[in-house]
């Protein structure tokens, strides 16, 4: 609508200029007469007979202009109060004018001390109560920022933003603004003193943000939120933070094996996994059925294990719960052979020159046994019956 003003509003000011013009020049008088404010009014007078419909023109094309940018002002209020810095990262939701990176008020980073939080932990103020977060987690879309160790946290921020962990490749920014509508949903929880249970603050809107998320490790993300809550004493939130995407526990830098959840029986089958084979043999591993019988202290996964020379094997996993947390039961491993591609029916051979050569001795390895055969010269019979011979040079 204001684009459409604007557009016609210039296009009759411009029509109705240059008929006046014409005018002024057919008569020997100069341009400018008519062309600069206040000065024309008296050869408008004296020639209106014969002029009015440019100065109509003019003055309609003058007023549609002037709407027009009234109009887009009310439309794009942000043109009123924020920087132009465009921001080259992708704009995934909550904002209406990706184009514009938002700028908080100097005054109200002054007052909210956010002034320097780059590269400090994450910390602020929630319900008026001080916040430093303790863990950090992506899953589901959902962001969840907490602080505590206890199943409840004592304090805890949900973001609904949407994002997958597992499809982010690079750095992404998010960037909502008070009069955004679609911005994403912060759920803000707070147990309050002498109570059991948590009380929650819902935000559909009104608030300011400022959130970077990039990939740093396997299901780990970096990430920085800077985040003021509508209040007469705003909330509010700013640092550095690191996610988990899955739901493991991290003590000292090392995983929580007392953590009652599938994603720590994954983390302990993937470390027995890693023990079995080079680790360049591995090209994969996948993990279905994991379950856990938590009244008998027990679980279960089946991994399955895909390796670079096409071998597939199913390791049905059986673990038990301890006092030092969940491990494998002992005895509880069975491995199947799904696909027998990097199996070689290979015979060995005495290679040594000038030295009688011993029958060759035939027997199935598997791959990772032809470490074992580094050095040495062997025959390969493979199963279409056709044989190579060569040496063993690297696994």
């Amino acid at each position: 609508m204001a684009g459409t003003l604007l557009i016609i509003g210039i296009t009759l000011f411009l029509v109705g200029t240059l008929m006046l013009v014409q005018d002024a020049n057919s008569r020997g008088r100069n341009a400018l007469v008519v062309m600069l404010p206040f000065v024309g009014i008296p050869y408008v007078r004296h020639y209106w007979s014969e002029v009015w419909p440019g100065v109509v023109l003019r003055v309609v094309g003058g007023t549609l202009v002037v709407f027009g940018l009234v109009t887009w002002v009310a439309q794009h209020p942000q043109w009123l109060r924020l920087d132009f810095r465009r921001s080259a990262a992708p704009v995934l939701s909550g904002s209406v004018a990706p184009n514009v990176t938002p700028v908080i008020d100097a005054g109200l980073v002054v007052r909210l001390g956010l002034a320097g939080q780059q590269g400090s932990a994450l910390s602020g103020r929630l319900l008026g109560e001080s916040f430093s977060y303790d863990r950090a987690r992506l899953i589901g879309g959902v962001l969840s920022v907490q602080q505590g160790e206890s199943f409840i946290p004592e304090r805890e921020v949900r973001l609904l933003i949407g994002l997958d962990a597992s499809t982010l490749t690079k750095r992404a920014d998010i960037f909502v603004r008070p009069d955004d509508k679609d911005a994403p949903e912060i759920h803000v929880s707070i147990i309050p003193e002498g109570k059991r249970l948590p009380e929650t603050r819902i935000y559909r809107g009104g608030y300011s943000m400022e959130l970077q998320l990039a990939p740093l490790d396997k299901n780990q993300l970096k990430g920085y939120m800077q985040v003021i809550f509508p209040g007469d004493e705003p909330d509010y939130l700013a640092g550095d933070f690191v996610a988990q995407s899955n739901n493991l526990i991290y003590r000292n830098g090392r995983v929580d094996l007392t953590h009652d959840d599938p994603d720590t029986l994954e983390y302990v089958a993937s470390q027995y996994v890693a023990a079995q084979y080079p680790a360049s043999l591995i090209q994969r591993v996948e993990y279905r059925d994991t379950r856990m019988r938590l009244s008998r202290n027990s679980g279960s996964t089946v991994a399955r294990v895909y390796l670079k020379n096409g071998r597939i094997e199913d390791k049905m996993l059986e673990f038990e719960r301890a006092d030092i947390g969940w491990a494998l039961r002992p005895g509880g491993v069975n491995t199947e052979v799904v696909f027998a591609g990097g199996a070689a029916r290979v015979a060995e051979q005495d290679g040594a020159a000038g030295k009688p050569q011993a029958a060759p001795v035939a027997r199935l390895v598997s791959f990772p046994e032809l470490v074992e055969l580094v050095g040495q010269r062997i025959t390969i019979k493979l199963v279409n019956g056709d044989q190579h011979v060569g040496e063993v040079l690297d696994v």
